[in-house]
């Protein structure tokens, strides 16, 4: 919503004072403001190729970013997780996830969400229970992870693995 006053604001300032400017002469604070309120990855999908000022808005900030992923196709999660989630790693406090490839994909050792040390939110969403042991075991690896949610689309077989002790004291919270 905020989006679209901003938007109606620059379009009054374009058409009626008679103000001649481009998106890319916004200062850099105001382009952040604007990515606020647009999905990161579609931030990343309009703004990282327009050029270099641009790929360094996205890549060389302080600013946490909240991942959010659902439909990606097998070569964008690639090029996705190569050119933004890695560089931006140290970044990146939130990641929502809710398509299982993409959950496979995350939590195998090549990839490992455990280089992303800085989450504090972890929500994983439609997987199969045979999943939770895998995204349990690397918890050990997330320092800041205080907030985990599973929702898994079939039964749990073995509900004791939710108990062990090992895993660090978090809220840990599984949908059925």
């Amino acid at each position: 919503m905020r989006l679209i006053c901003f938007f109606n604001i620059f379009l009054f300032l374009v058409l009626f004072r008679k103000c001649t400017t481009c998106f890319e002469d916004l200062s850099n604070e105001i382009l952040y403001d604007i990515f606020e309120y647009i999905d990161i990855y579609d931030v990343y999908q309009i703004f990282f190729n327009v050029n270099q000022r641009f790929q360094g808005l996205l890549i060389d900030s302080s600013v946490p970013i909240q991942i959010i992923i659902t439909n990606l196709s097998i070569p964008n999660v690639e090029l996705y997780y190569k050119n933004f989630l890695l560089p931006n790693k140290h970044r990146i406090n939130l990641i929502h996830v809710s398509n299982p490839f993409i959950v496979h994909t995350f939590f195998l050792p090549s990839y490992g969400i455990s280089k992303f040390s800085k989450i504090e939110i972890l929500r994983v969403y439609d997987i199969k229970s045979t999943y939770i042991k895998n995204i349990l075991d690397f918890l050990m690896d997330l320092p800041e992870l205080y907030s985990l949610t599973i929702n898994v689309i079939d039964n749990i077989d073995d509900v004791n693995i939710l108990k062990k002790n090992d895993y660090k004291m978090i809220k840990i919270q599984v949908v059925v």
